[in-house]
């Protein structure tokens, strides 16, 4: 119970993080230093796989919102195995 109780807070802080992630890119541009440094350190190995798959299309990366809805199906299914 405890591990899943942790693991669920860890989607939960990713999906934060990846949100963050989709937001700041609209108004980062050079993601080489600083805190926006940090953020793309955190998140690009788990968007990176998913771009392989899923490239960009019209200039608009989908992965944050793929990698998003996975952890939405993570958090669900953790939800009810929790529950019983």
């Amino acid at each position: 119970m405890l591990f899943g109780n942790l693991f669920f807070a860890l989607l939960q802080v990713v999906g934060f993080l990846v949100v963050a992630r989709a937001l700041a890119s609209f108004f980062v541009s050079d993601w080489s230093g600083g805190p926006q440094r940090v953020l793309f350190d955190l998140t690009e190995p788990m968007l990176r796989p998913i771009r392989r798959v899923l490239p960009p299309m019209g200039g608009l990366d989908l992965s944050p919102m793929a990698l998003i809805f996975g952890i939405y199906i993570l958090t669900q299914l953790l939800a009810g195995a929790l529950h019983y």
